[in-house]
């Protein structure tokens, strides 16, 4: 089980900032092959014209408010009920140095789209994870392809995406890692997603761990700084 809180800034391709707050709450089951896990969150938007987050990208463009200039508009909250996430891994290939493991994930459409806090629609992903590991450094790599739900007058695009990075375990308890992170652009007017993490964990007992980390993006469809903190409790 794992709790966290996420706060993100960026103009999307705007002129004005979209804030996000993101509170997602996550309970996971593994066994040695397989893995489960649901995260329902809360979220709240801070925006001036419509940024619809978690989609693939982020598309600026309010439906509600695409006759007014972006000069002209107030900054509204929208908050509630964010997108819930299923996901189910099931392990290929595992020994001491290098695992694979293949990945669905099912977006659920139930963040309200009149509010701009989703699409609205179901999205489908699979991927593969690998990861390497020699002494105290790990190696990660993930390659994934996504079937994006499409609103009705919408037209958005299915995209692949993948990450790469690498952690180093600092003492007994503690890591360190820095991830990049790319995808396709779901829109014509959206840009490819590019964005670099840093994170740090730290293992407070043998059940207890608490992570932080710091990403930068480097499009319109990321956010220019995202900040998050993470709590995990294994039973």
């Amino acid at each position: 089980m794992s709790a966290g809180a996420e706060f993100s800034t960026g103009k999307y391709g705007g002129t004005a900032p979209t804030d996000i707050f993101y509170l997602p709450v996550t309970a996971r089951y593994a066994t040695y092959r397989y893995s489960a896990s649901l995260t329902v969150p809360y979220i709240s938007v801070t925006s001036d014209g419509g940024v619809i987050p978690n989609s693939g990208g982020a598309v600026r463009g309010n439906r509600n408010m695409t006759t007014t200039s972006s000069a002209m508009r107030r900054s509204l909250v929208q908050s509630g009920l964010g997108d819930v996430i299923a996901t189910a891994g099931y392990t290929l290939y595992d020994d001491d140095e290098l695992m694979l493991s293949a990945v669905g994930q099912v977006k659920f459409g139930t963040a309200n789209a009149d509010k701009d806090l989703g699409t609205g629609e179901n999205d489908y992903a699979a991927q593969i994870d690998s990861i390497c590991t020699t002494d105290s450094v790990s190696i990660y790599a993930s390659v994934g392809y996504k079937f994006v739900g499409v609103p009705a007058g919408s037209t958005l695009n299915n995209i692949g995406y993948g990450s790469v990075g690498v952690a180093r375990a600092v003492g007994s308890a503690s890591r360190v890692g820095l991830t990049l992170e790319v995808a396709q652009r779901t829109s014509a007017i959206s840009e490819d997603r590019r964005s670099i993490t840093a994170e740090t964990r730290h293992g407070i007992n043998e059940s207890t761990a608490i992570s932080v980390s710091l990403s930068r993006g480097f499009s319109a469809s990321n956010a220019d700084w995202l900040g998050g903190l993470y709590v995990a409790n294994t039973f």
